[in-house]
Parts: C-alpha cells; sequence; structure tokens
C-alpha cells in the first residue's frame, strides 16, 4: 500500500536488498518474467512498470487507464503480460511496449486472472504450438461473471454467472478443475467431464471399509468423481440459510428501479417503501424510478408521501420525493384533475406541518421566557 517494491532474501536479516520506488498509489500484483531478472508490477495509479532487478531501474511504464488489480505472465518467450483493472482487459508486448490486444467484457472491475491449459481434447501427444492453441484465458469480477477467451484473440469463448461478487479464480494445471472464490465467504469447484469417467472400477468406487484407518484417511486420499461440481461455504455463512429475496429486492437486483418502488409499496410496510427510496437516493435512480408514471401510478407513492412526511423518521426522505415530484410533475400540472388534487392534498399537509411547527417555536420560546425570569426570582 506505500507504493512500494521490495526484494527479500530470506535466508539473511529481515531487512530487503532492494527497494524500488516510483509508482503514485498502492501496488496491487507484482509478477517476475521468465529471465528473473525482470519484475511487472500492476498499481492503483493505472501503470503497469516494468523493472531491471540487476539494475535497479524502471525500464517502461504502460498505461492501463484504470486501476490495476491483477497481472498474470502470459506463456511463451516473448514477453507478453495481461493487465487487468476497471473492465478492461489488456494485452502488452514487453519488448516494444505496445498493447496487442484488449477486451471489455465484465460490466463491474475485474479482481482476478488465470490460464486454462489442456482445453478441449487431450493434449499428451500435441506439439507445443498446438498445447499453446489448446490455452484459454479466464476472468472473474465483482459483476459475478466468469469469462472464457480466446488466448490469441481475446475472442469470449463462453461465461458463467456465479450468485456473487467473484474475489478470485483459479485452475489446475491439467485444466479439469476450476475454483471460483466469491465474496460471501464461498468457493465452488467445477470439473470438466472426462471422456473416460465412466471406465472407473466399480469396486473403487465403493470405498475403504468403515474402521479402517483408509477409511479415516478417504478424505485426504478420495478421487473426485469428475462429473460432479462441489461448492464448499465457509464456517461464517453455512451456519445461516441463504435469505430469500423480496420481489422489491429481485427488482433492484435487476436494475428495474419503478418496479422495485411499485412493489415495495404494495407491501403497506412505511420500513420496506423507506429502505427502497434511501436504496434509490444512493444510486441516484430516485427521479428514475418517479419519471413516467401516469395518474393511477403516481397515486400510491402521493399517498404513501401525505401520510408519512410528518413523521421525524421518514420526513428528511419523504421531504426529498416531494421535490424530485414537484421538479418531474411540476410543467404538467392542470392537465389531470386526480394528479392536481393530490398535489394540492400535499400542500396543504404540508402548510398545515409548518404552522404546526411554527406554533411549538413560539411556544419553546415562551417557556424559555419563563423558565429565564423564575430563575431570576430564585437568585
Amino acid at each position: 500500500d506505500d507504493a512500494m517494491l521490495r526484494l527479500w532474501d530470506f535466508s539473511q536479516d529481515n531487512k530487503p536488498v532492494l527497494t524500488l520506488s516510483g509508482h503514485g498509489d498502492a501496488i496491487r500484483s507484482v509478477v517476475s518474467l521468465a529471465d528473473g531478472l525482470r519484475v511487472v508490477t500492476g498499481s492503483y495509479d493505472h501503470s503497469v512498470r516494468v523493472w531491471d532487478i540487476q539494475q535497479k531501474s524502471c525500464l517502461m511504464i504502460l498505461d492501463h487507464g484504470a486501476p490495476v488489480e491483477v497481472l498474470l505472465v502470459l506463456p511463451g518467450a516473448a514477453g507478453f503480460v495481461a493487465s487487468a483493472g476497471g473492465t478492461a482487459i489488456k494485452i502488452w508486448d514487453l519488448i516494444s511496449g505496445r498493447m496487442i490486444q484488449e477486451t471489455s467484457m465484465h460490466s463491474k472491475t475485474i479482481t482476478s486472472l488465470c490460464l486454462a491449459h489442456n482445453c478441449g481434447v487431450s493434449s499428451t501427444n500435441l506439439t507445443q504450438h498446438q498445447q499453446k492453441q489448446q490455452t484459454r484465458l479466464l476472468s472473474a469480477g465483482l459483476d459475478g461473471q466468469v469469462k472464457v477467451y480466446e488466448l490469441s484473440t481475446l475472442q469470449c469463448l463462453h461465461g458463467h454467472k456465479m450468485g456473487a461478487p467473484v474475489t478470485s479464480v483459479a485452475m489446475s494445471k491439467d485444466g479439469v478443475r476450476l475454483i471460483i472464490g466469491c465474496s460471501d465467504g464461498t468457493f465452488s469447484v467445477r470439473q470438466r467431464h472426462l471422456p473416460n469417467a465412466s471406465s472407473v472400477n466399480p469396486e473403487e468406487k465403493r470405498g475403504p471399509m468403515a474402521g479402517t484407518y483408509r477409511h479415516a484417511m478417504r478424505i485426504a486420499s478420495a478421487n473426485v468423481d469428475p462429473n460432479f461440481d462441489y461448492t464448499v461455504s465457509s464456517s461464517a455463512s453455512s451456519s445461516t440459510k441463504m435469505r430469500k429475496l423480496n420481489r422489491f429486492d429481485k427488482c433492484l437486483k435487476q436494475f428495474r428501479y419503478s418496479d422495485a418502488l411499485d412493489q415495495a409499496l404494495a407491501t403497506k410496510n412505511p420500513e420496506s417503501v423507506s429502505v427502497v427510496l434511501e436504496e434509490l437516493a444512493k444510486r441516484q435512480g430516485l427521479e428514475r424510478a418517479l419519471s413516467n408514471r401516469d395518474e393511477h401510478e403516481l397515486e400510491p407513492i402521493m399517498s404513501f408521501t401525505l401520510r408519512y412526511i410528518t413523521q421525524p423518521k421518514y420526513a428528511p426522505l419523504l421531504i426529498r420525493v416531494c421535490n424530485v415530484l414537484c421538479d418531474i410533475y411540476g410543467p404538467v400540472l392542470g392537465r389531470s384533475t386526480l394528479v392536481d388534487d393530490l398535489f394540492e392534498k400535499l400542500r396543504k399537509h404540508v402548510k398545515g406541518e409548518i404552522q404546526v411547527q411554527s406554533n411549538l417555536l413560539s411556544l419553546l420560546g415562551q417557556i424559555d421566557t419563563v423558565m429565564s425570569v423564575a430563575a431570576l426570582h430564585n437568585m
């Protein structure tokens, strides 16, 4: 986080043997190239820097255009590195310093990259060039998506949607098992179907006899069935069941703001309506949710505002709602009798509340005067 790159020798004292500076913000990823003499760093200052360890200097500065989250060295001796930050993935040629490929298939920040080898048919007899063609690039992001790309063109070949933002993704060396970690404390192990999986001996599937040492150690030495996927929950999340989403929550997840507000109003629960209105305000979607309503669709939100605007718990939020409603529907007043009546009731209601507040302030001033005079007499 201090934007410094440090090289350590664990056989010596607890002091770095080399310290390099140059980044303007936290360094999020460090990778070493195949020659072992160059190191590449990615930072939140939007830059990718190539360092020469022997010369203790920066060889190259590349502009990713967004805070860099992760770097990945690509196969081959040409010195290609992939950088991911924001919603974009870029592939750089470190010899020429040029960006040779770019793609942006995510809707939110990309958090992880990895390579998947031996994709497709069995590659035991393939040449090195053919094996490179069988390699895929995988990316994962906070949008919950895991994308698979053809490495040479960055063409998106496949995508998978998880139920939570993905923070990490990794692939086994044989290209069979994909591990996906999510922000809700779960990780999923997905496995590619093997053509010869049906040839497993039934005697091996039966497992060791109960009560033996092999039975006690069966988890450590188990051959996982490659035809099934597994999802493992953390201790914190496994003890609680997944909460069932309300209808307005589902609409919010789909960015259907008007429908979310309508579903909340249909519950007749002021707490639910206020929660939805606060969420819409945070997302800058309040105006979008209140716009393009006819007189019948406008009546529920106006009635809710009339009923609860005088309650201190909801007053600040509903005053903001009133301002938005006046801005949107003020120019069309006089075209609908129902809308005009609703706004007139709201005006009288707010005017009456202001008068009540004014009277209370006057009464409070009189009480303060009486209390001050009484205090002087006591002295």
